[in-house]
């Protein structure tokens, strides 16, 4: 069952991508052959929906019945209830389709992949049949909020914005809105103030929590929570230990660069997309900001009306005005505190700068299967007509390197990188096969990736070079992308979808391993949406996981 299960699948996304109704047939076939196989309701249950498909009503009706059969004798299990909330929709007992789905919703938790799967089957079955409203609605993703808020006041801080007695109304505010959006998956930093709150009360909820971190937890603590108390430090670790995930922009230090929280904030939002694209839902903006006597947020760049003006999606966005939670009190003086000041930033030495890039690794394939007599046809012939090629690209790299057959190259802009990324992919392909003296089958694995980096003239090549961990992740990103296809990591995915949401596809390859004990990394295989005829996608980059 498992063979027709797959193949089955693959004719359903042929017919689903073409529209060419004999991948329906040819998909609903197989998953039939499956079924009379093996009595396995998988097979069956898309067997009666793939017959709803190509017009035959009756056959969907009599396939449902005996999977409904078959069910009964299984485990309760969320695949089995869901699948007979389907199989009783087909004959249309729309009560006991939802019973079982909202059983199935039960057991299943947050394990919203799931949910979502049988979501899609039901947009599916709505076009060839009348779903109610009130079964959609159980099987509806949940809202997927991402949160911006301000620290408590800082005691250095002069004129009051978020006074720590603003703190229990400020989460009575959040409460509120998160019932209105309806929040199921939450997207946050971690600062004192209202990521904490918004942490909280998304845990008092049920939902699922993610966090992002800016920089190393110590200097985060230094810089957004410990000044606040240690009260705070305490609430902090209490919400990271129920957080569903914690993850970090960059797991170095802060270095006093302040883009990283600019950065942080990107990162929340396209994380937050990635993840509503993939379970066919809009996500939401919920802000506790300070709107002032003017009704405009009042925040430094990089702060919370960063966030707020950078959301792709205005009319998503709620706003919860910390000004008027507290106008009683807004222009009392304050105390003062005995709270550590702010911490010093460090110093950079030798005149280098850090900052915020985007980063490009990539490696041609075969190079090292070369034959010898190959070798100079390589370097003066394929590696000149790609410099030729490079040469003409706008806007150029503010780095560029090669070694060997590795290529290197450094973006502030992750449309820009994007762009390079694949006119260098269509560049070797192009090239490869206009060469008579190299393989016709030349490849390129590409990576991209971004994180802060240390920029400075290089004394040994003359210019200008980078470097720093996340151009060592890049390097170790590469190995694994799959020769002809591009990947990203989370965070370049998340800076691009941002930046260029409608122009470009993303699919999750999954968590994966990167070689030379270099931890973990989110992956996505990014190909543009609309492809010109010059640019054909390479075969074999398929995702591998789901990230709902």
């Amino acid at each position: 069952s498992e063979t027709a299960g797959i193949m089955g699948r693959i004719y359903k996304d042929l017919w689903q991508k073409t529209g060419d109704d004999r991948f329906a047939v040819m998909s609903r076939d197989t998953y039939l052959k499956g079924f009379g196989e093996t009595g396995d309701p998988y097979p069956g249950i898309n067997a009666a929906t793939m017959s709803l498909v190509v017009g035959q009503a009756k056959s969907a009706i009599r396939i449902a019945q005996e999977v409904i059969q078959a069910c009964s004798a299984g485990d309760n299990d969320y695949w089995t209830l869901a699948t007979l909330g389907e199989g009783y929709l087909i004959m249309g007992d729309v009560s006991r389709a939802a019973d079982y789905y909202k059983k199935a919703v039960a057991k299943a938790g947050n394990r919203y992949g799931d949910i979502n799967s049988s979501f899609r089957q039901l947009n599916l079955l709505a076009a060839y049949l009348e779903v109610p409203e009130t079964v959609k609605k159980i099987l509806t993703p949940p809202g997927i909020v991402v949160f911006t808020g301000h620290m408590i006041d800082h005691p250095s801080r002069r004129a009051p914005r978020f006074p720590e007695h603003l703190a229990e109304p400020a989460k009575a505010a959040i409460r509120a809105a998160l019932d209105r959006l309806e929040a199921g998956i939450g997207y946050v930093s971690a600062a004192c103030g209202g990521d904490i709150l918004f942490i909280e009360a998304m845990i008092e909820r049920g939902a699922e929590v993610n966090v992002v971190l800016p920089f190393r937890e110590s200097d985060f603590l230094e810089t957004s929570v410990s000044f606040a108390g240690e009260h705070w430090r305490d609430r902090y670790k209490s919400a990271l230990d129920q957080a569903a995930s914690v993850t970090f922009v960059t797991e170095e230090g802060y270095f006093g660069d302040d883009d990283l929280f600019a950065f942080t904030g990107t990162v929340l939002q396209g994380t937050a997309i990635l993840r509503a694209d993939a379970m066919h839902t809009r996500p939401a903006l919920l802000a506790l900001l300070d709107m002032g006597q003017e009704g405009l947020p009042i925040s430094p760049e990089g702060g919370t009306a960063d966030v707020v003006s950078a959301w792709p999606e205005p009319e998503t966005a709620a706003m919860i005005d910390l000004s008027k939670l507290g106008q009683e009190g807004r222009f009392l003086e304050k105390k003062a505190s005995a709270v550590s000041p702010a911490p010093e930033r460090p110093v950079i030495p030798f005149g280098i700068q850090r900052g915020l890039k985007c980063i490009l690794f990539a490696d041609i394939t075969g190079f090292s299967k070369l034959e010898e007599a190959q070798t100079p046809y390589f370097m003066y012939e394929f590696l000149r007509a790609l410099a030729g090629e490079l040469d003409a690209v706008d806007p150029r790299p503010e780095i560029l390197n090669t070694w060997g057959d590795a290529l290197f190259a450094v973006y502030e802009d992750a449309r820009d990188m994007a762009r390079f990324a694949f006119c260098l992919r269509d560049m070797v392909h192009r090239i490869g096969r206009n060469s008579s003296h190299l393989p016709c089958d030349i490849n390129i694995r590409i990576a991209l990736h971004a994180g802060p980096v240390f920029r400075g003239d290089d004394p040994v090549i003359g210019r200008p070079n980078a470097y720093g961990a996340h151009i060592n992740r890049a390097a170790r990103m590469e190995p694994v992308t799959v020769p002809g296809c591009i990947y990203a990591s989370e965070q370049f995915a998340a800076m691009l979808v941002v930046a260029a949401r409608d122009d470009y596809a993303f699919e999750y390859v999954g968590d994966i391993q990167l070689p030379k004990d270099f931890g973990r990394q989110g992956t996505y295989h990014i190909r543009p949406k609309s492809v010109p005829h010059h640019a054909r996608q390479p075969r074999e980059c398929t995702k591998t996981e789901s990230k709902i």
